[in-house]
């Protein structure tokens, strides 16, 4: 099993939180190992973010992305053709429903900032929702292990928002 995840979106939206986040769930399930690599602009918010993550059962995986199982976008600023071509026929491109200018041969919707602007007062919430919905659709990490995960990851402050963007994204993922 190998799962290759590519998301993208500016500094400020949890790029780097959200795939620090996959694998560090996926690395709590036995046998798993997992990598991130990242690219960002020199801005503190608003410039470019990338973040790769690769799970994977094998003794010794190649740590970069090939071929994406899943691309997130959160913004279309740092997203690229090259980005679209590295999906699998069938991979989907999550982009958040607010982008329409985003167009590939699998795109799916998630309102993701808006659904954590209405349940949770703030727009930060929207990496956790994109990280359930990738749950429930991907299969990896476990809402379990991504649950714990979360717990070891978020200050005690926003513990709480998190697991309930989580919740929503992971709802989200059901129907999918």
């Amino acid at each position: 099993m190998r799962k290759e995840i590519r998301i993208v979106g500016v500094g400020g939206q949890g790029v780097v939180w959200a795939a620090d986040l996959i694998a560090r769930a996926a690395l709590l399930q036995k046998g798993v190992k997992a990598s991130v690599s990242v690219r960002y602009g020199a801005e503190m918010r608003g410039g470019f973010s990338k973040a790769d993550v690769v799970v994977s059962d094998e003794a010794d995986p190649f740590p970069w992305v090939t071929e994406l199982d899943a691309l997130v976008t959160m913004s279309v600023k740092p997203l690229t053709k090259s980005d679209l071509r590295r999906l699998k026929a069938g991979a989907p491109a999550v982009v958040d429903s607010g982008l329409e200018s985003v167009s590939a041969v699998n795109v799916v919707r998630v309102p993701a900032i808006e659904t954590s602007r209405r349940e949770l007062g703030s727009d930060k919430y929207a990496n956790s929702v994109v990280v359930g919905y990738l749950s429930r659709v991907l299969g990896l990490p476990s809402p379990e292990h991504l649950k714990r995960a979360l717990l070891e990851r978020t200050t005690k402050s926003a513990v709480e928002s998190n697991l309930r963007a989580l919740e929503l994204g992971l709802q989200m993922g059901t129907g999918a």
